[in-house]
């Protein structure tokens, strides 16, 4: 402190007359900048605060904002209740009143508290315009007032199943009308089924080319691209053998090698990629069609059938826990999945 009395001293030597004046710190900054500068252990600093002289008071100055001027819908209401005038085109001025009307009904439709009818209107009115800003950064598969995504479209959930699990388990397989109903498979529909799911499982390429070694060495008179064609039905038996001799520790290999439970759930309604379905039965005597099914072979070719019924596969084997939508058609293949 001494110091900085010297340093004072020497500085108000030159002047002619020198006046301290107590402010509070409070009321001046500049003042607080400098009793901070004066405290400060190195006192060799450069003192120097920044100031600014304006000509006018800032509260005395217009704040202007600038937004983007474009044309809205709003704008022929907006001049109708400033200037009490129309267009002069009859269908304009026509189609101006319709709007207005149309908009005071629903700014009355959002009065809460009749005792601040303004109030309520500029709240709920607010709330609504950030509800719409936020909506435009939600993700692609929510359904929003913006961005119709239609009734018939499955909401984006994410899978519960890890990436062990085959894609056809962990895929959007769609959601269904109702609750449904149960009932229990019978043997030709449970083998078709389950050899639907099996060959489209994607995992078990190891043990399908097993298979056809096991058939062609089994059987010689059979050509190896002649295995599925004529011996598919033996591989679900196959793979369920081989699966448990050998102890399997994968239990989604496990839960497919079981097979699925042979008490299945069936809907007349399911939802699935943006179309409602029906089945055959169901909706005959609808005025629209909705039973019509497409599937695409191997080699890129359509095959057009009926929708029969719609049942939901459960494969179960401690833990896991596997289900997958898939419907009974009058295609070649039988089934296929929704």
């Amino acid at each position: 402190m001494r110091k900085c009395m010297r340093l004072i001293k020497y500085e108000i030597e030159p002047l002619e007359r020198f006046v301290l004046d107590q402010i509070p710190r409070s009321k001046n900054h500049k003042v607080n900048a400098l009793t901070k500068l004066a405290s400060l252990v190195d006192y060799d600093v450069p003192r120097t605060v920044f100031r600014e002289v304006k000509p006018n008071k800032s509260i005395d100055e217009e704040k202007f904002m600038f937004l983007s001027r474009v044309t809205v819908w709003m704008e022929p209401i907006i001049n109708l209740k400033k200037t009490d005038q129309l267009p002069s085109d009859p269908a304009e001025a026509k189609y101006v009143k319709a709007r207005d009307k149309r908009l005071l009904n629903h700014l009355k439709r959002k009065v809460g508290n009749k005792a601040r009818v303004e109030g309520s209107i500029c709240n709920a009115y607010v709330t609504e315009e950030i509800a719409n800003f936020c909506s435009n950064y939600f993700q692609p598969g929510v359904d929003t007032k913006s961005r119709d995504l239609g009734r018939n479209v499955n909401p984006d959930v994410a899978s519960t199943h890890g990436l062990g699990v085959p894609e056809l388990f962990r895929e959007d397989c769609g959601r269904p009308g109702t609750d449904g109903r149960l009932r229990w498979l019978q043997d030709k529909e449970y083998d078709r089924a389950h050899l639907y799911v099996l060959a489209n499982s994607g995992i078990l390429s190891d043990y399908e080319r097993r298979f056809e070694d096991y058939i062609v060495n089994s059987r010689p008179n059979i050509a190896k691209d002649d295995v599925w064609s004529k011996c598919e039905a033996e591989f679900p038996s196959w793979f369920k053998t081989n699966v448990l001799g050998a102890m399997t520790s994968d239990d989604v290999t496990r839960a497919l090698a079981m097979g699925p439970s042979r008490q299945v759930r069936t809907w007349n309604q399911f939802f699935v990629n943006g179309y409602n379905f029906h089945k055959q039965e169901y909706g005959k005597n609808k005025s629209t069609m909705n039973y019509g099914v497409c599937v695409q072979a191997a080699d890129r070719a359509d095959y057009f059938g009926i929708l029969e019924e719609v049942i939901e596969l459960m494969y179960h084997d401690k833990p896991t826990l596997l289900s997958v939508a898939i419907g009974s058609s009058s295609l070649p293949s039988a089934y296929s999945v929704c």
